[in-house]
């Protein structure tokens, strides 16, 4: 520092500090000030010690107020401010707190519990004790019209039930008895069961048909390449199945 301090009064500027000069400067400043803050704390706290001591001697709830107030002025006066701690402030103080669900429930339910219980001791004093158990009770005469309107009601109800009553089947003979030895005979309907068959043209599964039908088949193509023989029965008389005028019979010869 001292040779940047002979040049620059020889150049008359200033040497731009390197990263690490800076930091040690700001370092040195900080603790400067700190000093400066402090000045005589330690005279003060010496003195607030024998103070303090001097009121435990004496006791009493008084003596710790005033080591208080002293501990207060002398902070003040050392210019050392005493931070107490704060709490946050919310938006929510000036509200007030509502109770938790389960609290509101068990809130609603006594006081309908006790609405119940009213209504039952006033209903009860109505009533004069006549649901008392010890209490004779009241016989009812019969109704005339009462009995009456019961008895078509059941009327009707049988009346329903005799109606929709499922009806008995026909009943099944029972199967007689077979030995161990002797078979049961067989019936038409197991006879005619054929089980899974695979579907077959009723014209091919039988052999005799399937071939009848194609000789038929042959005998019509086989007119179609000789024509019959015809009678002479008299003049002619045209054809029966009619004349196609794309086929041709004739042969040509060579000339």
């Amino acid at each position: 520092m001292e040779a940047r301090a002979k040049i620059e009064e020889d150049l008359f500027t200033r040497v731009p500090l390197s990263k690490t000069e800076r930091r040690r400067a700001k370092a040195t400043s900080r603790s400067m000030n700190s000093l400066a803050n402090v000045g005589d704390f330690g005279d003060d706290v010496a003195d607030l010690v024998e103070v303090a001591e001097a009121l435990e001697k004496s006791g009493g709830a008084a003596a710790g107020k005033r080591a208080g107030r002293l501990v207060d002025s002398v902070s003040l006066a050392s210019g050392v401010e005493v931070k107490q701690k704060q709490k946050p402030v919310s938006g929510e103080q000036d509200v007030p707190q509502r109770d938790s669900l389960g609290d509101r429930r068990n809130k609603y339910e006594r006081g309908v519990n006790k609405a119940h219980a009213a209504a039952a001791r006033a209903a009860e004093a109505e009533a004069g004790g006549m649901y008392d158990d010890d209490a004779p009770r009241q016989s009812i005469p019969d109704d005339d019209e009462y009995v009456a309107a019961s008895a078509a009601r059941d009327a009707k109800r049988n009346a329903k039930e005799e109606k929709y009553r499922r009806s008995l089947g026909v009943a099944v003979a029972m199967e007689e008895e077979i030995d161990g030895d002797e078979k049961r005979d067989v019936g038409g309907k197991i006879m005619a069961n054929r089980g899974l068959t695979p579907h077959r043209n009723k014209e091919h599964k039988n052999p005799r048909k399937r071939l009848r039908g194609k000789f038929e088949k042959a005998v019509v193509r086989r007119k179609g390449q000789v024509r019959t023989m015809r009678e002479d029965g008299g003049g002619y008389a045209g054809e029966q199945s009619g004349i196609k005028t794309s086929v041709t019979k004739s042969r040509k010869f060579g000339a």
